[in-house]
């Protein structure tokens, strides 16, 4: 089922990266309601974050962007029933080589191991690099309906169904928070008790680029963190985290909101030792002679792994541990 013509393994610095080769995209959609009344350019910088304000100025300028597959200008103002078309020459962010590994495999239900790097479906600048597309497209499960999400440099489980009914009856069970969500992160200095509970809400303060804090005026958020083992020379310890509401950046924001950010997460007070290093001809656009450069991805891959998911009594999933969560 795979198929490696659509991409190239590269070497760089001593680490496999999955490079999607350059290749032409349409996107189709239609206006939608919110959408009605902003002119073209607003929306997109709005709506559509993966690129530029320049990129979008030349797009629209030169066409590539298209209203009723005609030309149109920067101050259009969509309305209802309007096709929006973006055509492009596209270059993907690269991901680890790393395979998505099948942990269960049934009629009704699939559940698979995530590497950390990729997104969990195409968004922004990632396609051809996510997860569902390559479930779909290379490993050949056509049908398949995505039950929850993962952050792009989050390792670990996720769940999903091969049926509409199946997908109902345990998107309930998780909006009921009847699903037992556990994970393993490695976080800055020695964690001060065995076990703690940390009930604070959480706010999204930039919506751009999905940034979240710990505020009163957020959406209640609960995670129990339980203290597994203490790295004296690198003055980390490991953790278990429950979830048991499931905001986005829960466990992050949590952990850095306690003093004790994920190590390496460097949107939440961690330190990136080791950024990637991947060419600048894998983040450009390109369509005739006109490219585009697209802002560097600046992390991979966080100390944060979903590890284990109970959704009923008989049907429990754990996935390895990664190196980095293992006592040596």
């Amino acid at each position: 089922m795979e198929n490696q013509s659509e991409y190239e393994i590269q070497i760089l610095d001593g680490i496999e990266y999955r490079c999607v080769k350059s290749y032409d995209h349409n996107y189709v959609t239609h206006c939608k309601e919110r959408w009605r009344d902003m002119n073209i350019l607003t929306m997109f910088l709005k709506e559509f974050k993966a690129y530029s304000e320049d990129y979008y100025r030349q797009a629209i300028t030169l066409g590539l962007i298209q209203v009723n597959y005609k030309k149109v200008t920067l101050d259009y103002i969509l309305r209802n029933g309007d096709t929006i078309t973006h055509t492009a020459t596209r270059s993907e962010p690269p991901v680890f080589n790393r395979p998505i590994k099948i942990i269960h495999d049934s009629p009704n239900l699939l559940i698979v191991y995530k590497p950390a790097s990729m997104p969990v479906h195409p968004s922004g600048a990632y396609y051809k690099n996510s997860m569902l597309y390559i479930l779909q497209h290379e490993m050949g499960y056509k049908e398949l309906h995505l039950i929850h999400r993962l952050d792009r440099v989050t390792s670990g489980i996720i769940v999903l169904t091969k049926n509409s009914r199946t997908a109902a009856s345990l998107t309930g069970l998780f909006e009921k928070s009847s699903i037992k969500k556990y994970y393993l992160a490695r976080v800055k200095g020695r964690f001060p008790t065995d076990s703690m509970e940390i009930n604070e809400k959480i706010l999204c303060v930039d919506h751009k680029n999905g940034v979240y804090k710990v505020d009163p005026s957020g959406k209640d958020s609960c995670t129990i963190v339980k203290h597994m083992f203490y790295d004296e020379e690198t003055d980390e310890s490991v953790v278990e985290c429950r979830l048991i509401t499931g905001r986005t950046h829960q466990i992050r924001v949590h952990l850095s909101y306690i003093g004790h950010p994920i190590s390496n997460d460097i949107c939440y007070g961690g330190q990136c030792s080791n950024p990637p290093i991947v060419p600048d001809a894998y983040y450009k656009l390109r369509f005739g002679d006109q490219v585009v450069k697209l802002e560097k991805t600046s992390q991979l891959e966080i100390f944060l792994c979903s590890y284990r998911y109970i959704l009923t009594k008989n049907l429990d999933f754990s996935s390895p541990q990664p190196s980095w969560a293992q006592k040596t």
